[in-house]
């Protein structure tokens, strides 16, 4: 195995916030290939030290940009270039200060030489920032001069700016353990005079912060070296690591206020989880590494009980042990069901969150550490040349069937039962590349793919990182998540619609035909749009059985004519045949009928005609069968006679009048007297219905209403 060696001295290094690292580095290669190739590689890495640091401009330019997401670490980034020699620099102090209110950003870091004592030369200025709130800040980078202590005496190097946004529109969220983490990978090893750094603040200030705060993140772990990948051809992503070395599944929950130590050590997969839905207003990708922490005391102890102390009373032969072991792999199902009610947010206000639960989770298979470089399980001979006790092959057979093999099944188990997409073929992967597939240090390169102890103390001083995937080992993640996500990333589809040639509102009344346009796109291109499905009223068209001819192809906008309420269902496929899952329907309401109406006036017909006034009143009915309850009003009041001033009276036009009173009398020669009146109403779009009553005054008194 490879690692990255600085080839010159170390200019300066951190016990804070930001250390200096002086000259270049040596570019390991590495065997990183595709699973499945759904799209070309766009982005190589090029090296294991220093391949995800976006690196900046000499001190001479004042235009130094470092990004952040608002209230997320901004990870390890580069503050400035010094590519002149500073004379009389200070050994020691070197500082940023920021503007604004930042969170655990301006503290001192601590000076080695560089090419002597009174000079800077070719040296990075790296650090790590968190704002809560969007917007634009500046930051200075100064040193302290040689022979004072008073940081007043500083003199500024350099400058430049944080900018600070919100999350992007697509969202990869990493949660889980510390093969999520990258453990094992400082982002910068130590070398010479530079302590190890990483991506999370407190794993690098140890001297200042309590020892368990550290998370050991870094942006050389499978699931960053993948949404890196993605956010290459995709720029609108964001990225977000919270995934924590020695992590577990938990079904409690965290206190929902803001953690004393912001992104600190969350030991909780599922409390990781909620506090990024704390920060971030969607998440699109979940990507997972969780179980292994769960079971006989966690990794690390079954590590270092079964490989690094080299026990007296092998594993296979402590029955206690083995009896923990299946107890603790018995017990993962529900600690799965648990993540999953999590994800869900089963038991809250799940429709106000939607855009909270991913679309797409990936959970990662276990790599295997138990075999040499010709897939066998190590001799006892080759586990002591590669830095190990006399362990045997029935021991490393032992881990093999009682943890790597069940542990990988219940994996595999949860994400079936789920619907969770499976980073699969990382176990069979790492084949001929366990823990001893080299010899020594793990030197030889293409050998093994995990970090051994001594190997651990050399990259980040602390035997943290030993058995964990080493760079060439994550690649292998990287390539099993890229792939998954890429699969299995729906497309968003989205209805737009007018009426008459205007912008429609869904859920609205219209009195016109409404035509409805269907768009799709991807937010991963690489995983691209297929066919879009529609149906107008019937609501069994979905993702399932749209095969059954409840659904139909869209290959153009849709005219909806008919009057009524209408449910329109849409989704759409990806290239490789993943549906969208995060999609609802949209309401077209069209109502083209009038009100039905019907006036009764009572009495219809009045007698004798002794010219005096009678009372009528009238019945008026309004019904609109689609869009729902109308009002009626008097709109005219008529005499055939066209006496109307002297004939009716206190009928009031406009307003919803049914009372009033007619003359009864009628000229005897012209025959019968009538009186209209007609009332109308209107529904919600403006259609119109309007119905008549009408009083007769009879010419003679063939069976008339007599009325005295």
């Amino acid at each position: 195995m490879k690692t990255s060696k600085y080839v010159v001295k170390v200019c300066l290094f951190s016990l804070s916030l930001l250390f200096v690292a002086c000259g270049s580095e040596q570019s390991p290669t590495s065997q990183e290939t595709n699973v499945v190739n759904p799209a070309p590689e766009q982005q190589t890495i090029n090296s294991k030290s220093n391949s995800n640091l976006n690196l900046k401009s000499s001190f001479k330019n004042q235009n130094n940009t470092v990004t952040a997401i608002a209230g997320i670490e901004s990870g390890l980034q580069e503050f400035a270039f010094i590519d002149d020699t500073i004379s009389h620099a200070y050994r020691y102090l070197v500082f940023i200060e920021f503007s604004g209110n930042s969170k655990y950003s301006s503290i001192q870091g601590q000076v080695a030489n560089c090419e002597d004592v009174l000079q800077i030369k070719n040296c990075r200025v790296y650090g790590n920032v968190t704002y809560k709130n969007p917007g634009t800040y500046s930051y200075t980078v100064s040193y302290v001069p040689f022979g004072t202590f008073n940081p007043v005496n500083n003199i500024i190097i350099t400058g430049g700016k944080v900018v600070v946004k919100p999350a992007e529109d697509f969202v990869i969220v990493s949660i889980g353990d510390s093969v999520a983490s990258g453990e094992g990978n400082p982002v910068i090893e130590q070398s010479g005079y530079q302590l190890p750094s990483w991506d999370d603040f407190y794993s690098n200030y140890f001297s200042s912060f309590p020892d368990d705060l550290g998370c050991h993140r870094s942006s050389l772990a499978g699931p960053a070296l993948a949404a890196n990948k993605i956010k290459s051809t995709n720029p609108a992503t964001s990225f977000i690591h919270i995934a924590c070395s020695g992590a577990s599944l938990n079904n409690t929950r965290m206190n929902k206020t803001e953690p004393k130590y912001l992104q600190a050590q969350i030991s909780k997969v599922n409390d990781q989880l909620d506090w990024v839905r704390q920060h971030v207003s969607r998440i699109d990708v979940l990507t997972i590494s969780a179980g292994a922490n769960n079971i006989a005391g966690g990794f690390g102890e079954v590590v270092t009980k079964c490989l690094l102390n080299n026990p007296l009373q092998p594993c296979s032969e402590d029955d206690k042990f083995k009896q923990d072991l299946r107890d603790s792999m018995d017990n993962l199902e529900v600690a799965y069901i648990d993540l999953q009610n999590r994800i869900h947010m089963v038991g809250e206000a799940r429709e106000a969150n939607e855009p909270k639960i991913p679309s797409v989770v990936v959970i990662s298979e276990y790599f295997d550490p138990t075999r040499d470089s010709q897939g066998n399980f190590p001799s006892a001979a080759v586990s002591l040349s590669c830095g190990l006790g006399a362990i045997s092959p029935a021991e490393w057979e032992f881990l093999y069937n009682e943890m790597v093999v069940p542990l990988n099944l219940e994996v595999a188990d949860a994400a079936a039962t789920h619907h969770w997409k499976l980073a699969g073929g990382i176990a069979s992967a790492f084949e001929k590349h366990g823990y001893c597939a080299s010899v020594g240090l793990g030197d030889l390169p293409g050998k093994s793919w995990i970090v051994k102890a001594p190997e651990s103390v050399n990259k980040q001083i602390d035997h943290a990182g030993s058995a964990h995937p080493d760079y060439d080992g994550q690649i292998i993640y990287k390539n099993a998540i890229y792939n998954q996500i890429l699969l299995a990333n729906p497309p968003r589809t989205s209805a737009s619609a007018t009426a008459d040639g205007n912008i429609y509102t869904f859920g609205t009344w219209v009195a016109t035909d409404v035509e409805l346009t269907l768009s799709a796109y991807n937010p991963i291109k690489e995983s691209g749009v297929n066919d879009t499905y529609y149906s107008v009223g019937e609501p069994k068209c979905n993702a399932v059985s749209y095969v059954n001819g409840d659904c139909e192809l869209y290959t153009g906008s849709i005219i909806i004519s008919d009057s009524g309420k209408h449910e329109v269902n849409f989704f759409s496929f990806n290239k490789y045949d993943a549906p969208e899952t995060r999609v609802g329907p949209v309401q077209v309401w069209i109502d083209k009928e009038p009100p039905e109406m019907t006036c009764i006036a009572s009495p219809n017909e009045v007698w004798p005609p002794n010219k005096r006034m009678i009372e009528i009143e009238v019945t008026v009915t309004a019904v609109d069968q689609v869009s729902g309850p109308a009002d009626y009003f008097l709109i005219g009041v008529s005499d055939s006679l066209n006496d109307e001033d002297n004939s009716m009276a206190e009928f009031e036009l406009g307003l919803n009048d049914t009372l009033g009173m007619v003359l009864s009398d009628r000229e005897g020669n012209v025959g019968s007297r009538y009186y209209t009146f007609t009332y109308q109403s209107e529904d919600a779009v403006g259609n119109v219905g309007t119905c008549d009553a009408v009083v007769e005054v009879p010419h003679d008194q063939r069976d008339n209403v007599r009325i005295n």
